[in-house]
């Protein structure tokens, strides 16, 4: 795909950049992308530093296709695609142009945008109010290691217990509590939170600092956030929540979605409530990321449903932020 000449009027800049940090790069980055005649071309990408990659050329608003990228100039190289943001076939990335200079860009093989933190705290945290803990409070599982070892909880007063680690965004798995440092001496987690295996809690892990906090044995969440507020929120309370940052947005909107053992759907809408963008997750916990930099300043609208709920979030797109 040969870059068209900026003067041409009726083109925009459109940059693809991929994030190979820790990936094996010594044959190269390529990305796969297609033309306006469905074409697939393997194009090299400049290093631009910090292992980041990047490719520019000049496509007319409108333009819309698949893309990937690959580190080798092979088919067998490219990246796997989260299905999450594999918007194209259910295979590929998609990009489509409007009215303004676009830039796509994502960490490698996730639905990360180029710049997520490394690793962000987690903690978990428990209310053992009513309970015997004579011999301590415990926590295992896939975060712990391979195979789960069990780790010591700490007293943090009034019946509460938590265990912090740092983890890396996209990281997901099964825990649960326990009231002794024995195998077998668990908490018996309800089926409409046991989202793993049908009898352990589950986390899966944003781009920001996080904590999973809840009563023992139950689904009610403790409501406590990295900000410090402390509301005890009910399961039922809790069942579907979103929350979108930040807004006004000027390129990237981030959705952190919450909704027990359910998959959630978004829908990205413009303001007259024509469909846009269509997102699914795979788990009923964690981020996603909208990609506007395609779209213009205007208001959007963000429809999220777990199939029993819909919640309605209203964006402002400023590119002037």
């Amino acid at each position: 795909m040969e870059p068209r000449f900026y003067e041409d009027l009726n083109t925009v800049k459109a940059t693809f950049k991929v994030d190979m940090t820790g990936q094996d790069v010594s044959n190269g980055v390529y990305i796969a992308l297609e033309d306006s005649d469905g074409f697939m071309q393997f194009l090299p990408m400049a290093n631009t530093g910090s292992g980041i990659y990047s490719y520019f050329t000049y496509l007319a608003p409108g333009d819309s296709g698949a893309f990937f990228f690959l580190n080798d100039s092979s088919l067998g190289a490219r990246e796997i695609i989260p299905s999450e943001c594999a918007l194209h076939e259910g295979i590929y990335r998609k990009y489509k142009i409007g009215n303004a200079d676009c830039e796509f860009a994502y960490t490698w093989a996730t639905c990360f945008p180029v710049g997520i933190p490394e690793t962000v705290k987690v903690t978990f945290v428990v209310d053992m109010t009513g309970r015997d803990v004579s011999n301590g409070v415990w926590i295992t599982g896939e975060m712990t290691g391979t195979p789960w070892k069990i780790r010591a909880m700490t007293s943090l007063g009034n019946s509460l217990y938590s265990y912090s680690l740092d983890m890396h965004p996209g990281d997901s798995g099964a825990y649960y509590f326990m009231s002794d440092d024995v195998w077998g001496q668990r908490e018996t987690v309800p089926s409409a939170c046991a989202t793993w295996w049908g009898s352990d809690r589950g986390y899966k892990i944003g781009i920001r600092d996080t904590i999973y906090s809840y009563q023992w044995g139950s689904c009610e969440s403790l409501g406590l956030t990295t900000s410090g507020r402390d509301v005890k929120v009910s399961a039922a309370e809790e069942s579907f929540a979103i929350e979108i940052y930040p807004n006004p947005a000027r390129d990237i909107l981030y959705v952190d979605y919450y909704s027990p053992g359910l998959d959630v759907t978004m829908h990205l809408l413009d303001g007259l409530g024509r469909l846009l963008e269509t997102q699914k997750t795979i788990g009923n916990r964690g981020t996603s990321a909208f990609n506007l930099t395609a779209y213009s300043s205007n208001m959007y609208v963000l429809r999220s449903t777990d199939g029993r709920q819909i919640d309605y979030k209203k964006i402002i797109l400023s590119k002037n932020l």
